[in-house]
């Protein structure tokens, strides 16, 4: 939280933050549990074997929906107006990160 704090103390009104290439586990687990996921996963793996059961459970260390969420509301009980955007699909690893922009009313 101190970095982001330090960051948004430091906006102007109009001004905005964006943080981006975000890795997010919960969009990686999610893409790897779908058709897709599992057919790029073939492909780049080299074999037929079938990816592990992902368990959706927090993980130490690794940024998931609740730690962006978290952002979210923190910033916006702030007053700032925030939004998590998707990456353009054409990005390598667009199925499983994410942005997030942050403006000062």
């Amino acid at each position: 939280w101190t970095s982001l704090d330090a960051m948004v103390s430091l906006l102007r009104p109009g001004g905005q933050i964006l943080i981006g290439d975000i890795p997010n586990l919960s969009m990686r687990n999610l893409f790897f549990a779908s058709g897709a996921g599992a057919a790029y996963h073939k492909q780049h793996a080299g074999d037929d074997l079938p990816l592990p059961k992902i368990e959706p459970t927090p993980q130490a260390n690794k940024i998931d929906d609740s730690v962006l969420l978290s952002i979210l509301e923190r910033y916006r009980k702030m007053g700032m107006d925030v939004y998590i955007m998707p990456q353009n699909p054409a990005l390598p690893m667009a199925t499983r990160r994410e942005d997030i922009v942050m403006r000062k009313a």
